[in-house]
This record gives structure tokens, C-alpha cells and sequence, in this order.
């Protein structure tokens, strides 16, 4: 009778430690998504951005979005970028970037030096 009482014993702790690591142990998978609701500085190498709301500003002073750090995803998730100044709506200057699901006018008028997406140096740059 021990011995079928030390087996089920041992059953039972094994299916607990089982049970403790497919509940407890971070699977790999990386913090949720950072979201954006106005235009700032993308910085953080290797993160997902997304875009959050619509970007309705005409007090900018320079690009809205701009993007600094290599292996970045930023998806406007179909939102808007809107200004009726002249500079970039999203400025990329790093590697290996992501731009995509974005709807950007910039500038009055049609003016030719306002762009939605500006890339500074192309180096594996996805943009759709």
C-alpha cells in the first residue's frame, strides 16, 4: 500500500510543478504594444508603436512622428496624421523600420516639401 501511496504522491507533485510552470512562467511573448495619441519621439529599439487616435495638429515644429531606433513597428491602425504645416508627418532616421495601416496629409495646399513618410537613409524600411 506504500508504494501505490508514494506513486500517487508523486504524480500529484509532479502534475503541481506542471501546472505552476504553465501558469507562471512568461511564455516569450513581449509587453503589449506602446500606444500613441499624439505626435512625440518613437525611441525604444525593438518596440511595437500604435497609433491610437486620430492626430489633428497644426502647432507642430517639426515632424510628427518621428522614429530614431532601429527595429521599430509603428501602425497607425488606420487613424489619421493631419497638419497644415509643412514638415514630415512620420521622419524615420534608423534601420529596419515599420511604417504601416497610415493616413497622412501634411502641409497646405499640396506643398511639395511637406512629406506624409520621410526616410532618412533606406535600410530595410517596410512602409505600406
Amino acid at each position: 500500500m506504500k508504494r501505490g501511496l508514494v506513486k500517487f504522491t508523486f504524480l500529484g507533485i509532479g502534475i503541481f510543478i506542471l501546472l505552476f510552470l504553465i501558469l507562471f512562467i512568461p511564455n516569450g511573448k513581449s509587453n503589449p504594444d506602446t500606444g500613441v495619441t499624439n505626435c512625440t519621439n518613437l525611441t525604444i529599439a525593438g518596440e511595437r508603436y500604435n497609433l491610437t487616435n486620430d492626430i489633428y495638429n497644426n502647432q507642430i515644429a517639426d515632424a510628427c512622428i518621428n522614429i530614431f531606433s532601429p527595429n521599430v513597428i509603428f501602425d497607425c491602425q488606420g487613424h489619421y496624421i493631419f497638419s497644415i504645416k509643412n514638415y514630415s508627418g512620420v521622419y524615420v532616421n534608423a534601420s529596419n523600420v515599420t511604417v504601416r495601416n497610415c493616413n497622412i496629409t501634411m502641409g497646405s495646399l499640396g506643398n511639395a516639401n511637406a512629406n506624409g513618410i520621410y526616410f532618412n537613409g533606406l535600410l530595410n524600411i517596410v512602409a505600406n
